[in-house]
């Protein structure tokens, strides 16, 4: 063991001590049951009993020669928390960092997902029109799940002075006043379904009792109309975006997570731009000019959705690029959205270049850092000649400290934690 590294083994000793003297105050673990009954209300007969073995046990371990048993300690608090957490989940409370909320979040964020990718191309392809039925069965599905997210989030616990509130009556209040509330609920307005009961009345007034037509139809495909509708399912956004500060906190790849990120914030970007593009061809006339969707017929390669969304995709790619090489525009309409288009281009790639920078910088920042200090020592004894032997063996704990922490500066990162957990980690490894 070398001699730098003593003061670290000695500060181990001295935080497993200062535990154990701690574990063995009976007004710590008085402190401790308040804290518990604070937070859950009256405490269970069993977090007692649990806190009672607890105790016993830390004392039994100090009669045994000093040996602190730290898995016994390790099993009873997971047995602790996770009788604090079956009786939070028996009172419909849900931890907003655990992982059934997490759960949870997953399928609203598909869902989220779902209406932000297919409403905008149901409103402009209309060959989609034919696979109506799969899209109402996944309209509904998400219909539900979005409905069930508000009595979800009047469940969800939050902090107030430090201490999680768990009082149904508080958490359904603090919701209902949040911004949240209001979207959630113009999220799940029904226009679709309000459209369709129109038409089926429509429908019984025309056919059943005779009467005429009464020309109510619109010029556009069915498809497009309940596009429209479900334009308000949008407004759920910020779940997509909570989910993926919930997958980067779990990640262990956090660097790499925000860089895949980026890639699909961007393709979404691409992939509106290029529907609302159709649908201005659409509005215009397919073929009328160089710049619109040419005009195709049935059997045409042209005419097939995968071809007609790759047309769009590839130019919505070029001009968010600012690189160019279609027709130019001719009309007002088309010289204002490929404005708009260009304009946004140059802020959204900015945007996609700089955070790519940051996240490779911060990939490499450990190993820059540490490459720095180890070339300074390098100069350094070469400034003051010392011998090659002893220079190589500087080299060489490098080489070991870079593999063991990979620049990890351990002390001052462990600070940051309490004296318990940062005896559990020194434990540990």
């Amino acid at each position: 063991m070398s001699v730098s590294s003593l003061p670290s083994v000695v500060k181990i000793f001295q935080v497993a001590h200062y535990l154990r003297k701690r574990r063995l105050n009976e007004m710590q673990r008085r402190s401790e049951e308040m804290a518990i009954e604070q937070h859950f209300g009256n405490a269970p007969r069993g977090v007692e009993n649990q806190l009672s073995t607890l105790s016993q046990k830390t004392r039994k371990s100090e009669l045994d020669g000093g040996r602190v048993t730290d898995d016994s300690f390790m099993e009873d608090e997971m047995d602790l928390e996770g009788e604090l957490l079956t009786e939070s989940l028996q009172d419909c409370i849900i931890d907003p960092t655990g992982e059934l909320y997490f759960a949870w979040q997953t399928i609203v964020g598909c869902c989220v997902f779902y209406n932000i990718i297919f409403t905008i191309m149901r409103i402009t392809f209309e060959q989609l029109e034919y696979h109506w039925l799969l899209f109402w069965i996944f309209d509904i599905i998400s219909d539900m799940i979005y409905c069930l997210d508000m009595g979800v989030q009047m469940h969800i616990s939050f902090i107030n002075d430090g201490i999680y509130v768990t009082d149904k009556n508080m958490l359904r209040d603090n919701y209902l006043r949040t911004r949240r509330f209001t979207q959630d609920l113009l999220a799940v307005i029904p226009l679709t379904y309000m459209v369709l009961a129109v038409k089926c009345i429509y429908w019984i007034f025309i056919r059943l009792l005779g009467a005429g037509d009464l020309e109510l139809s619109v010029a556009v495909t069915s498809a497009t109309l309940y596009g429209f509708c479900r334009l308000p399912r949008l407004i759920k956004y910020r779940t997509l975006s909570e989910l993926f500060s919930s997958i980067e906190s779990r990640t262990n790849a956090p660097d790499m997570f925000r860089a895949v990120n980026l890639i699909v914030y961007l393709l979404v970007i691409i992939h509106w731009v290029a529907c609302v593009y159709y649908f201005i061809s659409w509005f215009e006339g397919f073929g009328i000019n160089n710049w619109v969707y040419p005009a195709t017929e049935d059997g045409e390669p042209e005419h097939f959705f995968l071809r007609k969304y790759t047309v769009c995709f590839y130019w919505s790619f070029l001009t968010l690029t600012t690189i160019g090489g279609g027709s130019d525009p001719e009309t007002n309409l088309e010289y204002l959205f490929t404005g708009l288009t260009f304009f946004n281009g140059v802020f959204v790639f900015a945007a996609v270049v700089g955070n790519v920078g940051d996240v490779i910088s911060n990939m490499n920042a450990a190993r820059t850092g540490f490459q720095a200090k180890m070339d300074d020592i390098k100069r350094y004894m070469l400034h003051h000649k010392v011998p090659d032997a002893l220079q190589k063996r500087v080299k060489k704990w490098f080489d070991y400290s870079w593999a063991r922490t990979h620049g990890v500066d351990e002390i001052s990162l462990l600070e940051t934690l309490p004296d318990k957990l940062r005896a559990r980690i020194q434990i540990q490894i």
